[in-house]
């Protein structure tokens, strides 16, 4: 009867640590993100994690570490509480990268102002804080392109993401910058102008040229993209880049096709048509607008 007894009082010890260790608080936090930094140690996860209410008990939770994997496993990341788990399970979690969380396609084109970009973003990053971003995004080195990102990220996040692209994309051209005539700001300045004023790259590069040499004739730029006030009564390029170009209109700011125009209009289907001369500007207009 003894021994009965004894195993019984056995069993129910096995399964009560069994539930403890597979079952979730009762407050667990469902639905939302626990970041693991890259670093953290086991207690610093496991505080983490208590405090946060995604396990029972500290003890049980580093015992289910060790007993499967070891701490030095735990990999670091946004994880995903979508479902109650205990602490065998968010171990093995922690030991595989199991986010459970899909990534969002962000699609930046080129030529896009910080504002488009922070709109754009707004409605695909649930609570993305659209001031944060002004405040630290820097138009004109935000790169354009396809990113893959957490459903989380913050501004700071995502202004770095673009700007280190923009670094490593304009890598491969930082020995014709530093050998230009123009500064970067200004290379990257006249790139901005040329997303909004051409749609080829060979027209790019014409216009380019056609820019540069108003410039160095002192002339206004007298272009739309800049706006009629700024570019007809200044002479100069903006302060700063307009908007965020491509890397094509990087190359063509850099490498600009001289020629004897000095005009240029855009039709209606945006097919640019050049001009030596004023005359020459003012029939294409009356042709072509």
């Amino acid at each position: 009867m003894r021994k009965c007894l004894s195993l019984f009082l056995v069993l129910i010890i096995i399964f009560s640590v069994w539930v403890y260790f597979h079952s979730p608080p009762s407050n667990f936090p469902l639905n939302s993100i626990i970041t693991i930094s890259e670093g953290e140690s086991l207690d610093q996860v496991t505080n983490q994690l208590h405090d946060d209410g995604i396990i029972r008990s500290p003890f049980f939770f580093k015992l289910a570490v060790y007993m499967q994997f070891g701490q030095k496993h735990i990999v670091a990341g946004d994880y995903l509480m979508d479902k109650k788990e205990g602490s065998v399970d968010i171990a093995y979690r922690l030991d595989h990268g199991q986010f459970d969380l899909v990534l969002t396609k962000l699609t930046i084109p080129e030529g896009w102002t910080d504002t488009q970009i922070s709109d754009y973003v707004s409605k695909n990053i649930l609570n993305f804080n659209s001031l944060q971003f002004s405040l630290l995004a820097k138009q004109g080195y935000n790169f354009p392109d396809t990113y893959f990102v957490s459903p989380i990220i913050t501004p700071s996040e995502l202004v770095e993401r673009m700007q280190n692209n923009f670094l490593e994309k304009v890598q491969p051209l930082q020995n014709a910058i530093t050998s230009s005539t123009h500064s970067e700001n200004e290379i990257v300045t006249m790139a901005s102008i040329l997303e909004g004023e051409a749609k080829t790259s060979q027209d790019q590069e014409i216009v380019a040229g056609i820019l540069w040499k108003r410039l160095s004739l002192g002339m206004p730029l007298q272009v739309d993209a800049v706006g009629h006030k700024y570019s007809y009564l200044h002479q100069g390029l903006p302060p700063v880049p307009i908007d965020n170009p491509g890397l094509g209109a990087i190359q063509a700011a850099l490498n600009p096709i001289e020629t004897q125009y000095l005009y240029y209009i855009s039709d209606k289907n945006g097919n640019l048509h050049y001009a030596k001369t004023l005359e020459e500007q003012t029939r294409n207009i009356q042709k072509y607008l």
